[in-house]
């Protein structure tokens, strides 16, 4: 299987198992009608409608780029400092901590504004207190 359809197949995965979840996610977290919660819904179309792009542009043989993803990493340079900051935009069930990775869950307001950036997209986030502000380096999927 060439790799654009080893991708194709994987991002396929990743969307099944993402709207198999999405009940249930919505129901652990947001158990009543809110607002919080139609934000959240709202997002989790958005990132649903990304991924069969993704797919369809696949299919019609074009050139993706794959943007942050659930369960991705990404690299963030400050502008500033010239640090480069990990992090992984991951599951809201919590998480291992790994070689020096931030971890934020995609529901929190650190993760929901990262899914969905592309690389050198500046962005502007606060991790533990501290404001970040620059562009992103670099996206690694590592379930892809």
């Amino acid at each position: 299987m060439c790799a654009k359809q080893e991708l194709k197949q994987k991002l396929i995965q990743h969307l099944v198992d993402f709207e198999e979840a999405q009940a249930v996610i919505l129901d652990d977290f947001f158990p009543k009608p809110s607002s919080e919660r139609e934000v959240i819904q709202k997002l989790m179309d958005k990132y649903i409608s990304h991924l069969e792009m993704l797919i369809i542009n696949i299919n019609e043989g074009r050139e993706i780029e794959l943007p942050v993803l659930i369960g991705g990493r990404l690299e963030l340079k400050d502008r500033l400092t010239k640090e480069v900051v990990k992090i992984i935009v991951g599951s809201p069930y919590g998480y291992e901590a790994q070689d020096g990775h931030y971890h934020l869950s995609w529901l929190s307001e650190p993760g929901q504004y990262l899914m969905l950036k592309r690389m050198t997209e500046q962005v502007k986030v606060t991790l533990e207190g501290r404001e970040y502000c620059g562009w992103v380096t670099n996206i690694n999927h590592p379930f892809l």
